[in-house]
């Protein structure tokens, strides 16, 4: 009975070396998708959104991060599972035993316009190309623009899409204006010469939105030439000559440490890369390892368990023997057990 229980010991401790490279191991990736390529709701009405997890093992603990615009749909419910949505954000958390499920979100339309749902992170590792899917609520009739002009400039609107482009000069200082009584918020202040993409959030007196789509191209800004007296005029060349040398000095420091940079920067990838590779092997071996000790602890079993087997049967065939007197027998166990100790 004392050499079962070590039989049996030596199994458990098989078992949980086949059992450690599986704890060890990184989750399976989980993939996802959503039901529809895009989602075209009208205004004022639910829509649903179907999310799905798929994964080669076990999702377990489920914690998924989406971003939205709260400004174009408001979020309602999701079944199964559980979820809070704070700004732009929604945080999905579940427990499943499944290895693909199906979440599905219910919104509610609340401005026209267009924008996205995102999947952004999983288990709280950053998804940069997660699973994203357009949002196209329909126009709202009573808050369109029509007219808006810009530092009192007239933008090209088209209502139905919900698109506007303005050309105005160089300013700091933005005052939109509609003929529509149209209170409009843009996402941002902050403009620099060239093109700007932004949206405008306009609200009609009775409470109606849309989110349009804005691009505005600022001119330059002008600087005045400042004129240079004619006795300064030799002065001014030294210095423009000394300010020249002094910038192609600049750009060659630029271009050198832009260099350095760069190969630093490749250097950091090339050793990131060997230190995944390294942690790769070494989870290997280790694997290997566990898996040649495991097997060697089996055939260390079995021969022990057919040694003992061997045993109690010569233990069983030498008491029959003496059941039986016959004398002879039972000095050749004796003689054999004696040699075996």
């Amino acid at each position: 009975m004392k050499y079962i229980k070590s039989i049996y010991a030596y199994i458990f401790i098989a078992f949980a070396l086949f059992m450690i490279p599986g704890l060890t191991a990184q989750a399976a990736p989980v993939s996802t998708h959503y039901g529809s390529e895009y989602y075209e709701p009208q205004p004022g009405t639910n829509f649903k959104v179907g999310l799905y997890l798929d994964s080669e093992s076990e999702l377990g603990n489920v914690s998924v991060n989406l971003r939205y615009n709260p400004e174009l749909v408001e979020y309602v419910s999701v079944t199964p599972g559980n979820a809070v949505a704070d700004g732009d954000n929604i945080t999905l958390t579940d427990n499943t035993t499944k290895s693909s499920v199906k979440y599905m979100f219910t919104f509610r339309a609340i401005a026209g316009g267009e924008d996205s749902l995102a999947v952004v992170s999983i288990g709280g590792e950053e998804v940069p190309d997660g699973a994203i899917t357009p949002i196209r609520v329909k126009p709202i009739e009573g808050a369109k623009l029509n007219n808006m002009t810009l530092n009192g400039v007239a933008a090209t609107v088209d209502d139905e899409n919900l698109t506007a482009v303005v050309n105005i000069p160089y300013g700091e200082i933005y005052e939109y204006n509609s003929d529509t009584d149209m209170n409009i918020t843009p996402s941002t202040d902050i403009m620099q010469a060239g093109e700007n993409k932004l949206t405008l959030l306009c609200t009609a007196p009775n409470g109606e939105k849309n989110i349009y789509r804005l691009t505005v191209n600022m001119d330059e800004m002008e600087v005045p030439a400042e004129e240079v007296p004619q006795e300064n005029t030799e002065s001014a060349d030294t210095a423009e000559t000394e300010d020249t040398a002094e910038t192609e000095n600049t750009e060659t420091e630029n271009s050198e440490t832009e260099a350095v940079e760069t190969e630093t920067a490749e250097l950091a990838e090339v050793i990131e890369s060997s230190k995944e590779n390294r942690a790769k092997q070494i989870r290997i071996v280790g694997i290997g390892l566990a898996g040649l000790l495991a097997v060697f602890l089996v055939m260390f079993m079995v021969i022990r368990i057919n040694e003992e087997v061997q045993r109690q049967k010569r233990i069983k065939e030498r008491e029959e023997k003496k059941k039986s007197g016959d004398g002879q027998f039972e000095l050749l166990y004796e003689e054999e057990d004696n040699t075996r100790t």
